[in-house]
């Protein structure tokens, strides 16, 4: 199925009410935690092999300044990625200990936050049936609270060491409870 298929069938789903993945959508408060990034605008032709680039440019870049980073990361999508659409993205890089910016690094503080999330495995982080993830948590979002931040893709674990056995990714997005 091509891409063009692939969301004409999002579409239909999602509009007609057909049956679509049923994502159990959770809720947790992410911590505070300092983050290198790097932003840039990238098609979706270009997604993946972007975002991995980023991640191991900054991954590279805070060992060499003597921090230590995660085997997690994210990407936060400020924009619509798409074929004909460039984003921007962000790659964070969660790390401990000093390190500097550079041109292309930014450190900052990735404030704690509410989020709503939901877990995926390998097979559900295809394009475009992730779209009914990222669907399920601004369904949540909106019975539930308030948007508060775009939303991202956490990659918690390297896939490497879960192949098909289980959850390797995450639809997150930063929210507000209803009343705050």
């Amino acid at each position: 199925m091509g891409r063009r298929e692939g969301i004409v069938a999002y579409l239909r789903d999602e509009l007609l009410d057909h049956p679509a993945p049923d994502f159990h959508v959770r809720s947790r408060l992410a911590s505070e935690r300092t983050v290198a990034t790097a932003t840039v605008h990238v098609t979706q032709t270009d997604l993946v092999p972007t975002i991995v680039r980023l991640r191991n440019d900054l991954r590279d870049h805070v060992a060499q300044g003597g921090a230590r980073h995660t085997e997690e990361h994210w990407v936060i999508y400020h924009g619509t990625v798409t074929p004909d659409s460039d984003g921007p993205i962000e790659v964070c890089v969660p790390y401990e200990g000093a390190a500097a910016p550079a041109r292309e690094v930014t450190l900052r503080v990735e404030p704690a936050h509410e989020e709503a999330w939901v877990p995926l495995t390998a097979a559900e982080c295809t394009y475009p049936p992730i779209l009914h993830a990222y669907a399920a948590v601004e369904r949540w979002i909106r019975e539930y609270g308030r948007l508060a931040g775009p939303p991202r893709e956490i990659y918690p674990v390297p896939w490497d060491d879960r192949p098909d056995a289980g959850p390797v990714a995450e639809i997150a997005r930063p929210y507000l409870p209803p009343f705050s």
